[in-house]
């Protein structure tokens, strides 16, 4: 009977194939490609190996592989695909080729800056001895590459990071380190981004778990209290015989119930409950188009508290004098609200707002737009804000964690990674651009 070849045992023949094109440093295990053929060759073993397992069982378990050489270094960059602020396609039409030059091609819209090329020296997995040239043909030697270092910034270990003055320990809370950096240091922290999947934050396991927050549960606590705040402005009990409407709006907002008025006036008060409730609609002039008015108004107030909490609020180091800053009170707090996204921006537990902080803050903003309007109408504006600010989480997670194929999608895409690896004093709002094209804040480079 004729021997046949499993899928795993096919897979593993597969991966000790792959170990023909190269060898591996024993000081740095590295892999060592004597050629750039030997290094295609292994690019398209990966992609065979991907199509194959994608075959078998209908789709692949892992990314597309994409393994590119720059300046003669080799970096597996397959796990950043999906987060790439270009998209994932382009990255993957570069698979197994030479990037050193379109990496800096600026006219053809692929430039990157010295943060972008940070991070793709931090896939860094091996290095090609004699690198033949894509537009020349030429060949050259390796080390006539290292005319500048090579090497990612931070340098990263299992159990440390390493700046250029100080060090992280990534087994302890960051927030306890961070404090009590210098200015100058700490802001180079925040102004580095990293791509590690995860940091500890706190020391205390109690509070490390109120820092991360998954984003469907934004979805699943404030979605309810939108429709909830939305509810009780339609249904809220104006049934006294003279009803005060708290606001102007109200009468347009209110519909009368007959329950409520029952519940005001009992049965055995049949006829006063009636009359009461003739009155009330009377007096109401709902409409569902004012409800969707008023609603709509709050989705767009959102926006604005949007990019005014980003800009003064996360980003209040450029509000502050800077010898208030460094105090480490005011550090610790920046580092908690804002600045640890801006380390660790594609952390996927701390990109949506813990459940406790917006807890506090709802109930400070609801209060504070008290004093504008209430009844009615502050309730289904605060349902219109509330759902807002739930769009706004979940897309913010989208642009970090997904490849958008859809054109407004992909494009806030762009314009909020150029807030962090660009300039982070430009691009505030993530859902919408709308309020920085009004105050003068738009990515100039996209």
């Amino acid at each position: 009977m004729p021997a046949t070849t499993t899928p795993s045992s096919a897979s593993v023949s597969a991966a000790e194939a792959l170990k023909t094109h190269f060898t591996v440093d024993a000081t740095t295990g590295e892999m060592v490609f004597p050629s750039t053929a030997e290094f295609q060759a292994y690019a398209d073993g990966r992609s065979a190996q991907y199509d194959a397992e994608a075959r078998q069982l209908g789709k692949a378990s892992t990314p597309a592989p994409c393994v590119y050489i720059y300046k003669g270094c080799v970096y597996d960059v397959t796990e950043f695909t999906n987060v790439h602020p270009g998209g994932g396609d382009i990255m993957l039409d570069y698979h197994g080729k030479d990037v050193t030059v379109v990496f800096h091609d600026e006219y053809n819209f692929h430039a990157h800056t010295n943060l972008a090329l940070n991070m793709l020296l931090q896939y860094r997995v091996g290095k090609v001895e004699r690198v033949e040239s894509a537009m020349t043909g030429q060949h050259g030697e390796f080390e006539n590459y290292q005319r500048e270092e090579l090497t990612a910034y931070p340098r990263m270990t299992e159990q440390e990071i390493f700046y250029a003055d100080f060090t992280i320990r990534r087994d302890r809370g960051l927030c306890w380190q961070a404090m009590f950096l210098t200015l100058p240091q700490y802001m180079h922290l925040i102004n580095t981004p990293i791509y590690v999947p995860s940091c500890r934050l706190f020391d205390l396991d109690f509070f490390e778990m109120f820092s991360r927050t998954k984003y469907w549960v934004v979805m699943v606590l404030w979605l309810p209290l939108s429709f909830f705040w939305t509810m009780r402005g339609v249904m809220r009990d104006y049934t006294n015989i003279n009803p005060e409407w708290s606001s102007r709006f109200d009468s347009l907002l209110y519909y009368p119930n007959r329950n409520l008025i029952f519940h005001n006036y009992p049965t055995d008060n049949a006829a006063l409950a009636d009359a009461q409730y003739q009155l009330a609609v009377e007096r109401s002039h709902f409409s569902f188009v004012f409800v969707a008015a008023f609603w709509l108004f709050g989705l767009f107030l959102w926006t604005f508290m949007e990019y005014f909490i980003h800009r003064v609020v996360f980003h209040f180091e450029r509000a502050i004098p800077a010898s208030l800053f460094d105090n480490p009170a005011c550090k610790l707090l920046h580092l908690v609200l804002h600045g640890i996204h801006h380390i660790i921006p594609m952390d996927p537990d701390r990109l949506v707002f813990p459940p406790a902080m917006f807890v506090v803050a709802s109930t400070v903003i609801y209060h504070a737009y008290n004093y504008l309007m209430n009844g009615s109408c502050l309730d289904v504006v605060a349902g219109g804000v509330v759902c807002g600010y739930v769009l706004y989480d979940e897309i913010h997670f989208l642009i970090h964690h997904l490849d958008p194929t859809d054109f407004y999608f992909k494009d806030l895409k762009k314009f909020h990674h150029a807030h962090h690896y660009v300039d982070d004093q430009r691009g505030y709002g993530i859902s919408s651009k709308f309020w920085d094209y009004v105050f003068g804040t738009e990515c100039k480079k996209n």
